[in-house]
């Protein structure tokens, strides 16, 4: 009786240990994963924030182009020449 109950014994310790150390290597890969997230959360906060630059930017630049546009027709044109 006392050997069955050691061998119990000895199976859940091991049984224990072998959970602590899954749960510390669970815990390992959770804190990377978080941290890759927050490093990928960063650089997409940083790309809306070129996006939202270039965006305005290019709205500038198509104000720009239909200000000219609407010069071009301001401007006298030419007559032909009657011979």
């Amino acid at each position: 009786m006392k050997e069955n109950e050691q061998r119990t014994i000895d199976k859940w310790t091991l049984e224990k240990l072998m959970h602590d150390q899954a749960i510390m290597e669970l815990q390992m890969k959770c804190n990377e994963a978080e941290e890759k997230w927050k490093e990928e959360k960063a650089r997409r906060e940083e790309l809306e924030g070129e996006v939202t630059r270039l965006k305005k930017l290019l709205g500038e630049t198509e104000e720009d182009e239909l200000d000219e546009d609407d010069d071009e027709d301001d401007r006298p044109t030419k007559r032909q020449r009657v011979a």
